[in-house]
Parts: structure tokens; sequence; C-alpha cells
């Protein structure tokens, strides 16, 4: 797939672009076991249920895909707000959705490749059952999808449709002259653990149950089938024949379909069922925990679950550093604060904290050792494809000397450098003898036994002789400064100032 396909596949399925009358508009959740209560917008082509194992991926998009059933009612009631919503046949789910859909499909790749798998092991036949159904080829443009997709230049892939039904007597007289003994084998065993769990009976969790795929590769000249295929060559194949078969204008819901692959193809695979969901007109809703798949993917489409101290699921959209949070990976850093020295590192680091900066970003903090250096940071120009954005902090004392403002700096409080505005306080303020836990006389006596000092020694020497580490004096104090109004002053400087910065664009996708 071309860079620009992969870039419009995304594009497109975004509310904004997605075109179609089938959309996904909401997700009301109450009282369902496990989860807080919620209710979240959706992308209107493709959603994506992110989180680590056992925080509910699966649990939540069985529960709405059994919410809407097999069929979708004729006559859907109203949710305030968002449209039309179908009746939900599981109690306490809600999935809005917008105009009709013809069907509604569940499907886990890894069940389709066991049963598959299976399925080859057991049949006696299954060569006389590939001839007899035909083997249909994949066309050009498949093949090349399918060689991007897994990262193997493919010759030729075909599939063919088998009646899921084998011959049990035949595969018995198979088993038998096997050497090692094996337990007789029913294939609805594969089916009824899942479907025992579904919400709806009328929901089923196999995908086209009638249908057994039988796949055929051939790479560097050797043609090999579905019993010696690789489980990622199989999961890829799967989720090509899934796409191929679903009936257009449908609901799709996809539980781990990237299960099998590696880190670059897990990504590509979202890719190919966002460029599906546009082609096919149809939303899908996809489970994944594929961290550098979710990476490349717009946080609007993102529906995160998080477990909470109460041992419950937190369902919301939040940004790429929360996500990387709800994954429990480190996150790249896409924020550096670009600051003069340690005073400015630590005071960047508590305006961070106050502010909750890394709800939004995944950031650093530097120490570009001067005021220059950090100017130079800041006016680094911001360019399409970049990961990476820096922001200057600059000391106090450095609001004068700047004509005009500009974009990618923020100053810290006051006209003054840190060090002088934290010997002021000292000074001024007799509600640091309580924070401190030190009478005004010593405090006093400190300032007075270093005056004339350079502020930066001087700020040394005065927590020390007040038995502190400069670290300790200057967060204790700063800590107390954001109780005051000047404080709370500063504190909305920062955030409007974040509020306003936007993420670098992520384009190259896949």
């Amino acid at each position: 797939m071309r860079s620009h396909d992969q870039v419009n596949a995304w594009r497109r399925v975004d509310d904004s672009e997605w075109k179609h009358k089938a959309r996904l508009r909401c997700l009301h959740l109450q009282g369902l076991p496990g989860f807080l209560d919620g209710h979240i917008r959706l992308n209107a082509g493709l959603t994506l249920f992110c989180g680590v194992n056992a925080s509910g991926k699966t649990r939540l998009l069985r529960s709405v895909a059994a919410s809407l059933g097999a069929d979708v009612v004729d006559e859907p009631i109203l949710l305030p707000s968002f449209g039309k919503v179908n009746e939900p046949a599981v109690p306490n789910v809600v999935l809005g959705i917008e105009g009709n859909v013809s069907q509604v499909y569940y499907i886990d790749i890894f069940h389709l490749s066991q049963v598959q798998l299976r399925s080859t092991q057991i049949d006696r036949d299954l060569g006389s059952r590939v001839e007899q159904a035909g083997e249909s080829n994949l066309r050009p443009k498949e093949l090349r999808l399918l060689s991007w997709l897994v990262g193997r230049d493919y010759q030729q892939a075909s599939i063919a449709e088998l009646d899921a039904t084998v011959d049990e007597s035949s595969a018995m007289e198979h088993l038998t002259e096997e050497s090692t003994p094996v337990e007789p084998v029913n294939l609805d065993q594969f089916t009824e653990p899942l479907n025992a769990q579904r919400a709806d009976p009328a929901i089923l969790l196999d995908f086209r149950p009638d249908v057994l795929p039988y796949f055929t590769l051939t790479y560097n000249g050797k043609r090999y089938g579905t019993e010696s295929i690789s489980r990622g060559e199989l999961a890829a194949m799967n989720l090509l024949w899934v796409l191929k078969s679903a009936e257009p204008e449908s609901i799709l819901f996809f539980d781990e379909p990237d299960l099998f692959l590696s880190t670059e193809s897990s990504a590509r695979a979202l890719t190919v069922i966002a460029d599906y969901a546009n082609s096919n007109k149809s939303p899908i809703v996809v489970a994944t925990h594929s961290a550098y798949g979710l990476a490349k993917a717009p946080s609007a489409y993102r529906v995160l679950l998080r477990n909470v101290g109460s041992g419950d699921t937190r369902v919301d959209v939040g940004s790429d550093s929360q996500m990387w949070r709800a994954l429990r990976t480190a996150a790249p850093t896409n924020l550096v604060l670009a600051v003069e020295d340690e005073a400015g590192r630590q005071w960047a680091q508590l305006f961070a904290a106050e502010l909750e900066l890394n709800e939004k970003w995944a950031y650093e903090i530097w120490n570009f050792t001067d005021s220059a250096k950090v100017r130079s940071a800041a006016a680094m120009p911001d360019v399409a494809d970049a990961t990476l954005r820096y922001v200057g902090v600059l000391d106090g004392d450095e609001r004068a000397k700047s004509s005009r403002n500009l974009q990618n700096i923020i100053f810290l409080p006051t006209s003054r450098t840190p060090e002088e505005f934290l010997l002021d306080l000292l000074k001024s303020e007799s509600q640091l003898d309580e924070v401190l836990s030190r009478s005004r006389e010593k405090i006093i006596a400190s300032l007075s036994l270093f005056e004339g000092d350079d502020p930066h020694d001087r700020v040394n020497s005065v927590a020390s002789d007040l038995g502190f580490n400069v670290a300790q004096l200057r967060g204790m104090i700063w800590q107390w400064y954001f109780s005051t109004a000047a404080g709370q002053e500063a504190l909305a400087e920062w955030r409007d100032f974040f509020a306003e910065l936007k993420a670098p664009v992520r384009r190259g996708r896949g």
C-alpha cells in the first residue's frame, strides 16, 4: 500500500470525512459489571478499543456486538443529542449508530485460525474437497496488499471455500491410522465455548460458520497450504478473507485481528481495516493492544480501557500520553521543555505536575545551560512529519529582553531569576516560617550571613545554613507559591499556553 493510500485510509474514516450512511456515534455504559458508567463519542468509521490484557477489551467488544444482535431493529429508539440508537439486547450497553446496516459480524481471528488448523489435521479428503470447491486467486491488488501486510513478496495466493462439515467417519479413520492415539474430535468444540459466553443467542461469534476457507500461498516458487503456513500468514489471510466476504454496509467487530502478526504487520493490519471500512461503507470496531499500530492512529479513534483502583475499568477517549499509560508502555517523547539550568528544570517540573501535563504530552525536561540555547531550541521550525516539539522555558528576567511574544516560549514567574525570586520570598513572606519549620529570626539571619554573594551561590549557602539541600528548599517554597494568588495567576498563564499548543502532526502510517 503506497504511503499516500495509507494516509487516505485513515483520513477517510474520520468523522469529518466519513460520507456513508451507517456511522458510529457513541457508546453508553451504565451498570455493566466490571466497568464504570460512561458515555463517550465514537469516531464515525473506525473505533479502536485499546488496553492491556485483562482490561476488558474482549468483554466490552462482545457486549457491544451483542447489543445489536444479529438483526438491527427496524424502529430505533432515540438517545438525546446522538440521534438513532438501536435497542440493546444486552442490558446496560448502548451503541449509538446512525443509518441502517445490513449485517452485524463478530470476528475472532484466533478462533478462525484454530478451527482451520484443526480441521485440516483431521480431514482425510482435504485435497479432493479443495479441488471440488475450486481455488480463487487473489487479484493483483489484493496480492500486493497481502505482501505488504506480511512483508513477503508472494507470487500467488488463493482461497477455496469448503463446506465446514468434515465427514466424521473419514476423520476418525484417518485418526486411527496415526501411530499416536488421538481423542475423537468434534469441530463444534471450538465454537461452543465461545458461543456460551455471548450475551445474546442471536449473534454468532463465528464468521460465516458454514464455510471453511482453505488458503494456498506461493513464495519463492514454493507452494503450500493452510496446514503449513505460519500463524502470522494465516491471520493475514483470514483478515483479507473476512474483509472480502463481509456484506457491504455492515458493522464489523474485530477481536485482536493482529494477534499473530509482527509489530510492523500489526500496525499495517489496522491500516488495511481502515481502508476496507471506507471502501465497503462499513463502520468497524477493533479490540487491540498493538502499541505500534495504535500510536499511528489519531487519538479520536482510540477508546482507552484503563483499570482503576476499584478493580473496575474506565472507558474514555484520551491523548497519546494517556494511551501509553493505559498500555503501560514507555511513551516516546513528543515534547521537550528546554530550560536554562537546574533551577529552571525544577520549576518547570513543578509547573508540569500541577498542570498534569502528562495527561496530554509525553514530555521530558532538558537543561540547555543558557538562555541563548533555549531560544535556539524554541525556534526550531514545526515540520509536518515531526514527532517531537520543543518549548523554551526562560527565566523571568528574560521577559524584558523579549521584544515580542515568541510562539514556543514560556516564562517562569515574575521578572527576576528563580534565585532572586526565591531570596525575595524568603525575606518578605512570613508564612514561609511555618512551611520551612524555621523561625523568622533564623531565616533573616541566614539571608544576612551571605548578603552580597552571587544569587546562585547565596541560595545554596542559605539552604545549607537552614538545614536543607537546595532542591528541597526550592521545592518547598515554590510549591507554597502555587497556593497564592500570584502563583495561581502564573499557573493560569502556563495552562493557557499548553492548551493552545498543538501536538506534532503524525502523517506517515503503516
